[in-house]
């Protein structure tokens, strides 16, 4: 069988992304389909703990209740207040981050900071993307209507109300 090349990709810089990762068939949020794998995910997952693991999901951490909350409350938050953070030090890697010291970020439930996904003064969450800078809103499910049990977060489980139609 011969390779060929897709051609049903986009021209806008996703299409290696969108070929590599995300299967013609499956489901996807919006998100999912926009951001970048590092964008959601944390060093320790794209990069590793240390330590190896079996299967993935022995060290995947963020679930769409990290940035979206649950109906019942909002993500983990936690304010950068030392100078040596590693959220700052992660931050100033990137040429369109500008995080500073007091800024309120996103946290996983096992501690890692999501330095790219912060809390603005009137209280909603931008997510800077990592690679293009640009920047998202990211809604709350809390005021939402959402009635998902809050203990079905994995991507699938959002999936059956919020799937995009892909092109």
């Amino acid at each position: 069988m011969e390779f060929q090349a897709r051609t049903d990709l986009p021209s806008d810089g996703t299409a290696s992304r969108l070929a590599a990762y995300y299967q013609p068939i499956a489901q996807f949020t919006a998100c999912e389909e926009e951001l970048d794998c590092i964008d959601c995910h944390s060093a320790g997952e794209v990069m590793g703990d240390g330590d190896l693991h079996r299967q993935m999901s022995e060290v995947r951490d963020v679930e769409c209740r990290t940035c979206h909350g649950t109906a019942a409350e909002g993500p983990t938050t936690r304010q950068i207040t030392d100078a040596s953070d590693t959220a700052l030090r992660q931050a100033r890697l990137n040429p369109h981050a500008t995080l500073e010291l007091g800024d309120t970020v996103v946290t996983t439930e096992r501690g890692e900071t999501l330095w790219n996904v912060t809390l603005q003064s009137e209280g909603s969450l931008e997510l800077m993307g990592k690679v293009s800078g640009t920047i998202y809103g990211v809604p709350p499910v809390a005021g939402s209507g959402c009635e998902q049990n809050p203990d079905e977060q994995e991507s699938s489980a959002c999936h059956e109300c919020h799937a995009v139609e892909r092109p």
